[in-house]
């Protein structure tokens, strides 16, 4: 078992509101991420704090998320809203500054459970090398954040907005390692919920993935690209920091090749 993660700036930034972490205490192994959003203040600020407080609350609870259910789900919502609130009281900052997108992976007692709120990527590889890309977004292109619920005008104003908002599920599989090109092609699923949450037996899968939607941000891509997106989970092995040399290696072959994204990325990986 390993996990690792790596964000970097994206060209159209002057500096990076991505953030991520991993660690293994225990039984337990995650890794989080978040995308603060780039048209609020102060989201690098608060990225890293959804990432931290997000953090300390499954270590210290992560027996009541067993069983995974809608209930223990938005009781983790609660208690991470009550930390943030606190935290952004204690530091003057207004709500907008956790305008930022949450995903975390945690891995259990057999099970890994992915929770996600806002926009982002989930890439899940199978033992059998077969691989499956969530490519998840708001139909309206406005995600919904967790700091909505820190404001009740704002998050009023959003519903009222949005309130034909539905988050869209672009969803890709059936690509094995051995074959070079894609098969299968993109498949759109639609739900109400605002939180993507799946449960998955530890014991069938190779790897589980979490990333912002920078991967989809390259300049010569009109829409997504899944090859971009499974490039960054094209491991040559999983020793030590396996993410963080992946991406400073695409890093490296973006500039030679004159290409680049736009968006920051982070990318983080748990390897069974």
């Amino acid at each position: 078992m390993n996990v690792d993660s790596y964000y970097e700036i994206g060209a159209g930034h002057t500096f990076c509101q991505d953030y991520c972490l991993n660690g293994q205490v225990g039984e337990i192994s995650y890794v989080i991420g978040s995308d603060g959003c780039s048209g609020s203040k102060d989201t690098d600020v608060g990225a890293r704090v959804l990432c931290h407080l997000a953090k300390k609350r499954i270590l210290q609870t992560i027996s009541e998320l067993l069983p995974l259910t809608n209930l223990s789900v938005m009781t983790l919502q609660v208690h991470l809203l009550d930390m943030l609130s606190l935290f952004k009281q204690t530091l003057s900052l207004p709500s907008t500054a956790f305008d930022a997108t949450l995903f975390i992976a945690i891995e259990y007692q057999g099970k890994c459970l992915v929770l996600g709120w806002g926009d982002g990527i989930i890439i899940e590889k199978r033992k059998s090398g077969l691989r499956k890309v969530w490519k998840i977004e708001y139909t309206s292109g406005a995600p919904f954040y967790l700091s909505y619920f820190l404001n009740p005008e704002r998050r009023a104003t959003y519903e009222e907005q949005f309130k034909e908002e539905r988050v869209k599920y672009y969803v890709q599989e059936d690509r094995f390692d051995s074959v070079p090109s894609i098969s299968g092609s993109w498949t759109e699923e639609y739900q109400n919920d605002i939180i993507f949450l799946k449960v998955y037996e530890s014991k069938d899968f190779d790897s589980i993935t979490i990333c912002s939607d920078g991967l989809d941000t390259y300049q010569h891509e009109e829409d997504i690209d899944l090859d971009t997106v499974l490039r960054y989970t094209d491991y040559k092995n999983f020793v030590g920091d396996f993410v963080k040399r992946r991406m400073k290696k695409i890093k490296k072959e973006n500039k030679q090749t004159n290409s680049f994204h736009f968006d920051d990325i982070f990318c983080a990986t748990m390897k069974f």
